[in-house]
């Protein structure tokens, strides 16, 4: 749902294009809203939601790219991926892009990344 209030400009680009952002910006040490994303389960065969409250208690590094397919995306993602081994058991991350969960899934397997892949695509 758009809100013209809380659209931001000059805060995000993609390919020197600049974005809008839409929701208001939260500030250094305010806490995060709840949100209900989705994932493939691979093992399953099912797509899945998973909320922000799933891992309560946890710190989370959310890495939000535009679509895991981009070169840059790719490379930030498969770097975050890396770095999960040197964080704390009570660190998780968390990849949120606009790509489907199951090209979400395709990617993660062709590039054995490991930690969630989340979908932000509205149908």
């Amino acid at each position: 749902m758009s809100d013209s209030t809380n659209e931001r400009h000059g805060e995000a680009y993609e390919l020197g294009e600049q974005l809008t952002v839409i929701g208001r910006k939260l500030e250094p040490g305010e806490l995060a809203p709840d949100f209900i994303l989705e994932t493939f389960d691979v093992d399953a065969g099912v797509i899945r939601s998973v909320r922000l409250a799933d891992s309560a208690g946890k710190v989370r590094v959310l890495n939000v790219v535009n679509s895991l397919d981009t070169p840059v995306c790719h490379i930030e993602t498969r770097r975050w991926d890396d770095l999960r081994g040197q964080l704390p058991d009570h660190v998780t991350v968390e990849t949120v892009s606009m790509d489907l969960p199951f090209a979400q899934a395709r990617w993660k397997t062709a590039e054995g990344v490991n930690h969630e892949a989340l979908s932000a695509h509205k149908n």
